[in-house]
């Protein structure tokens, strides 16, 4: 069965996913990728540190500069949020036009 498509606020960690250096040989794929590891609270199960691939191109402009990669977690209003085959294999994350991303350090939210 095909991927599971729902649109719904999400909230997830930016990572960068770097490539393998062997893999970069000589082409010009060599870009890193940003995913974002979805909260549990947003999968079915509690399951935590499931990995969806951003579409950067659905970001607003400039947006990365503000970024640090896994410090900074995205809440974003509405997203159109494919879940690959199961419930457990990942997907892609893309922001709907119009949405709020509000952007938070991880380690400020946790000091009590």
């Amino acid at each position: 069965k095909g991927p599971v498509v729902t649109v719904a606020p999400a909230r997830c960690v930016l990572e960068r996913i770097e490539p393998l250096m062997i893999n970069a040989a000589d082409d010009d794929s060599e870009v890193a990728t940003t995913v974002c590891v979805m909260d549990g609270e947003y999968e079915e199960d509690n399951i935590r540190g499931i990995a969806y691939t951003l579409d950067e191109e659905t970001l607003p402009y400039g947006f990365f500069k503000d970024v640090e990669f896994s410090q900074t977690e995205l809440t974003i209003s509405a997203a159109t949020v494919k879940r690959n085959n199961g419930k457990y294999g990942g997907g892609s994350i893309a922001v709907e036009p119009g949405a709020t991303i509000k952007k938070e350090k991880k380690d400020k939210k946790e000091k009590n």
